[in-house]
């Protein structure tokens, strides 16, 4: 899904979550720098988590973060998830292996 501002309808990131099995599903979204910092995360986190409990009856969601992306981390931290793991050395980039974070939030934990 596309996120755009309230006021103007221009567009300034993308979220939604995938469909990973046993009534889960892992959420993801990608916010425009210029953007950042201004609460757009956070409320657009807090819509997709609502929607997929509410409308598509999800028990749990994840997200998978680069290790050391705080930004994303204090996003998903304000809208209840919780920090489950780390996949060390889960993909290979620019001649470098790099962890991931897992986060997890269940349905019953998801404050509205």
């Amino acid at each position: 899904m596309i996120m755009s501002r309230k006021d103007t309808d221009i567009p300034i990131g993308v979220t939604g979550f995938i469909n990973r099995g046993e009534g889960i599903a892992e959420v993801g979204f990608i916010l425009a720098s210029e953007f950042h910092g201004k609460g757009f995360g956070t409320e657009s986190l807090k819509d997709i988590a609502r929607f997929a409990f509410d409308e598509h009856g999800y028990r749990k969601l994840t997200a998978t973060v680069t290790a050391g992306n705080n930004v994303s981390r204090r996003i998903l931290h304000k809208v209840g998830f919780q920090q489950e793991g780390t996949l060390r050395k889960n993909y290979f980039l620019h001649g470098c292996w790099h962890d991931d974070w897992v986060f997890g939030l269940l349905r019953e934990e998801f404050s509205y």
